[in-house]
């Protein structure tokens, strides 16, 4: 400071020491309590206390705040504290904190939580926060990716105010407990949804398209602790996976086939059934496409026998055609045969080998 300063501190300070001219150091000390970006410490035994203590190093700051002075540096080069940087001829660089930025920082350091607590504050798992924070829905004060810290730094009051979005959307009931309802959380466990879907849920939940229910159980308030009305999410749910080109999943499939969900299975197995599986989650999934392949290239034996007039056992018997799949070929638990070769006698008495060979 005596070499920016020079002959001014010196005035000040040596030249005219007088109570007459303490109005002049006073509006000095102003200013270097507003634009002075250095340390003023003890050493500045000229200076008043005032004016000494208005900032702070990097580790008396975090001291006063409960934190780290990593912790601190951090914060100011992702924009929430404020500091001024010298770098020193030796390239040493010495940091300069407002005493004015206790307080906010405390208040940072105090409001955040670690991934593994915001998870835990939200009733979910971390990769499903690692998605809220992907999608923009949730806006980290520090990340391990963009900013080098060695833990995240999550707002509490963010995540609350998340919860209050979508809690704030809920549905009055009348009775104790809610009919037919999930929590999120045990949606995002167990049904397995494929990426993007989570996203996709809240947006709905965001926009009115679905509605949580109401309880007085406080825990429900937080997000993974909303009640959903089970048949609605499963119904936007497969919108949203036709809209999107998702395709359905292999028990859905089976519905739509007709056949149960065990048989549905083994037709993916084996290859008769196309399915497709994300990489990331692991989720098989069979396409509107890859249903009609089937459809067109293959033909249960209950839907020959149904068009034939016939039961399947009966039918089994008079047919003289080999299966592509059933019980005595690979194990499925139904037949399957291609529909080329079973073409020309749909719709038609199935004669018997004897009858068929019989004299006119």
């Amino acid at each position: 400071m005596v070499r920016t300063f020079g002959r001014l501190y010196r005035w000040l300070y040596r030249d005219f020491e007088g109570d007459e001219f303490a109005f002049l150091r006073e509006a000095f000390e102003d200013y270097l309590r507003e634009h002075w970006w250095g340390l003023l410490c003890r050493r500045n035994r000229r200076l008043g206390t005032r004016t000494t203590g208005s900032r702070k190093t990097a580790q008396a700051i975090a001291a006063a705040a409960g934190t780290t002075p990593a912790r601190v540096r951090q914060l100011h080069l992702a924009g929430w504290v404020e500091a001024d940087i010298a770098a020193q001829p030796s390239g040493r660089r010495v940091w300069s904190f407002p005493a004015s930025q206790v307080e906010p920082l405390a208040t940072l350091i105090s409001d955040g939580l670690t991934l593994q607590d915001a998870a835990a504050y939200l009733r979910l798992s971390k990769h499903r926060v690692r998605e809220l924070i992907a999608t923009g829905m949730i806006k980290p004060l520090l990340s391990t990716e963009g900013h080098g810290a060695a833990t995240w730094l999550i707002s509490r009051h963010q995540l609350d105010d998340l919860g209050r979005a979508y809690s704030a959307r809920q549905a009055l009931v009348t009775k104790e407990e809610p009919p037919d309802c999930v929590p999120l959380v045990q949606i995002l466990k167990a049904w397995r949804l494929e990426a993007g879907a989570f996203a996709a849920l809240l947006h709905a939940l965001q926009s009115g398209v679905l509605t949580p229910i109401a309880t007085r159980d406080v825990e429900n308030n937080v997000l993974g602790g909303l009640l959903l009305p089970r048949r609605e999410v499963q119904a936007w749910l497969a919108h949203w996976r036709e809209s999107n080109g998702r395709g359905y999943s292999i028990t859905d499939a089976a519905g739509i086939l007709g056949i149960k969900a065990q048989v549905a299975y083994h037709l993916v197995r084996c290859g008769f059934l196309e399915c497709t599986s994300s990489p990331l989650t692991q989720v098989r999934r069979v396409s509107r496409d890859g249903i009609a392949k089937f459809e067109a290239r293959y033909i249960s034996l209950v839907e020959i026998a149904k068009r034939s007039g016939t039961s399947p056992k009966q039918a089994l018997l008079r047919l003289q055609i080999h299966p592509a799949a059933g019980p005595a070929i690979d194990g499925c638990r139904q037949y399957f045969y291609l529909r080329s070769d079973v073409e020309h006698l749909l719709d038609q008495p199935l004669q018997t080998q004897e009858s068929g060979n019989a004299e006119p």
